[in-house]
């Protein structure tokens, strides 16, 4: 693969910077972003901002104010697990467009087992399993 070009770079620099946004979450969550990107951003890298607010909503408000802690674990899990439907709901589209080549089935497979495991998270929480 040659080495971009000056204006490559200053196009992936430009989508770079666009990640996280707003208007990317509608992109993402609408299903108009790459597959590798919808999976991998959607997933993986929302777990960079799912993590501190788990911090604080997990690990730092209960010990601030014990009565919100129940409050706060059902924020967390029931935030989580919505951001993970609309990333697994993008996901699937995509792949029914029959974009992402042979990696879209997998992916997609992948991306519900990853929402399925979110819900299973809120519900065992619910329920008051362990």
């Amino acid at each position: 693969m040659p080495d971009p070009s000056p204006e490559d770079l200053h196009r992936i620099a430009a989508e770079r910077a666009a990640m996280f946004r707003p208007a990317w979450f509608g992109r993402l969550f609408g299903a108009k972003l790459p597959l590798g990107e919808t999976f991998w951003a959607g997933h993986v890298g929302l777990q960079l901002v799912l993590m501190p607010f788990w911090l604080g909503l997990i690990v730092v408000l209960p010990q601030i104010a014990p009565s919100l802690a129940n409050g706060s674990i059902f924020v967390f899990f029931a935030l989580s697990g919505a951001i993970s439907a609309l990333v697994s709901r993008a996901v699937v589209v995509i792949a029914l467009r029959g974009q992402g080549g042979p990696w879209r089935w997998p992916a997609a497979g992948l991306s519900l087992a990853i929402t399925v495991v979110s819900l299973v998270m809120l519900y065992r929480w619910l329920s008051g399993g362990a």
